[in-house]
């Protein structure tokens, strides 16, 4: 099992591409909106269809794999329920809302190519 970091900026550049086939954490850093709106109060994910959520975790630190920090981060680990029809989706997009304490809703996505590797 890997972890796919992602901080809501950009889409991470390891890996480009995800493997249907694969069960992977996905995991988004919110410490900047956390320092300007207070603790997170909650969290959902939104996957596209044909996707599910195996687990999810809220506010925890993650590495990746240069052992770089990420503070308040929520992870969700997805994988595809067919590998034939999230390869014809080619692109995939994971959404993360957030509450914060001063009432804040914020959403950040990290967005995938498909591919079997």
């Amino acid at each position: 099992m890997s972890a796919l970091i992602h901080e809501g900026r950009e889409a991470p550049q390891d890996p480009v591409r995800w493997d249907p086939d694969n069960r992977e954490w996905v995991s988004i850093s919110w410490a900047e909106s956390v320092a300007r709106h207070g603790a997170i109060q909650a969290s959902e994910w939104r996957l596209p269809d044909g996707w599910t959520a195996h687990d999810t975790r809220t506010d925890v630190t993650v590495y990746d794999v240069d052992q770089t920090e990420y503070a308040h981060a929520n992870q969700v680990e997805v994988s595809a329920e067919s590998a034939e029809e999230a390869l014809a989706a080619r692109l995939v997009l994971f959404t993360n809302r957030v509450t914060f304490a001063d009432g804040t809703q914020l959403d950040r996505s990290a967005r995938f190519w498909v591919a079997e590797q």
